[in-house]
């Protein structure tokens, strides 16, 4: 018994001499995640969360997924400051691929950083605001996905229907992409008698007001202004109520309440950008990928319509693709 187990001490204290002596097996080095830095600029919209979600769920699609990417997301609530903060915070963190929602902070994003990759969504006009120097190729370190509807086309169209003599357009002022969508609905002047009647909504406390500044107008137009956006609800309120069509090019505003617009699925706008994000971390540079946005379609709500007793020419409902009931 005691020679069988000496041979079996032994056996073990040469086993473990050999795996001591043994070189150790090479560690494995970990691919380092890739960095998505995602600045939202008012996510209490609706239509910032879908194209959030719609981005992520491409960049899914596409093999980038928090198993392999590291996602920095950040929501400035229309707050110029923690616009500007966040984009700090953010950049602190040297993301490979910066990802800007809605127009603000993608002003913000390619007055800061000149040098990477920026991919932006929900932005309007992207030439126009000065981001980028074209549709084809931005020039720069930025491309994206955009709104762009052709507002002028989209009102001489409306006009077949319904008249537009005078117009009270809703606004912030300072906001890039508002004031553009004014200058828009003003060039309605080059081609008709229209008259145009700016309102600017700064805030909150604007809003009551409106119905001493729409007095004798036919239809109202809501830009994509932050504060039209998130006091939408009391905006059709007072629509409503004065019995004025709104019209705009923001489908999510027809989604809770505005008459008729003409505008892109915020969610494809989102697919779209997560397409070119997964280019610009699989080594494409931003000046080579097009900027892109979807063809706009009609959308009539005719729950708004039936609330304001207002008769909806036939020739608007077979324009219409969707309709809100």
């Amino acid at each position: 018994m005691k020679r069988h187990a000496y041979a079996g001490a032994l056996a073990a204290l040469l086993f473990t001499g050999i795996a001591a002596a043994a070189p150790a097996a090479p560690a494995t080095k970990e691919k380092p995640k890739s960095k998505v830095g995602i600045l939202i600029w008012n996510g209490k919209e609706p239509r910032f969360g879908l194209v959030k979600q719609a981005i992520l769920d491409q960049l899914k699609r596409e093999g980038f997924d928090p198993s392999n990417t590291t996602f920095l997301i950040e929501d400035a609530g229309a707050n110029n400051a923690k616009n500007e903060l966040f984009l700090k915070v953010i950049l602190a963190e040297n993301p490979d691929v910066l990802v800007p929602i809605g127009t603000p902070a993608a002003l913000a994003a390619a007055k800061h950083e000149k040098k990477k990759p920026i991919v932006f969504s929900l932005v309007y006009d992207p030439i126009e605001s000065g981001i980028a120097k074209s549709w084809e190729s931005s020039g720069n370190n930025t491309t994206g996905a955009s709104t762009y509807v052709s507002i002028i086309k989209f009102l001489r169209r409306v006009e077949e229907f319904m008249p537009l003599k005078r117009i009270a357009v809703l606004y912030t002022p300072g906001q890039k992409n508002s004031e553009l969508q004014l200058a828009a609905v003003s060039a309605m002047k080059q081609f008709t008698q229209s008259d145009i009647v700016a309102v600017q909504l700064r805030g909150p406390v604007d809003v009551p007001e409106l119905e001493t500044e729409i007095g004798k107008v036919n239809a109202i137009f809501l830009t994509a202004g932050s504060t039209v956006g998130m006091n939408m609800a009391k905006i059709i309120e007072i629509a409503v109520k004065n019995k004025i069509p709104t019209l705009t090019h923001v489908e999510d505003f027809v989604n809770r309440g505005a008459m008729l617009g003409l505008g892109v699925d915020s969610a494809t706008v989102g697919r779209l950008t997560g397409q070119k994000v997964a280019q610009v971390l699989r080594k494409t540079d931003p000046s080579t990928i097009k900027i892109e946005y979807p063809a706009p379609e009609l959308t009539l709500n005719l729950k708004t319509a039936a609330a304001m007793k207002y008769d909806v020419p036939q020739g608007l409902k077979d324009w219409a693709s969707k309709t809100v009931k």
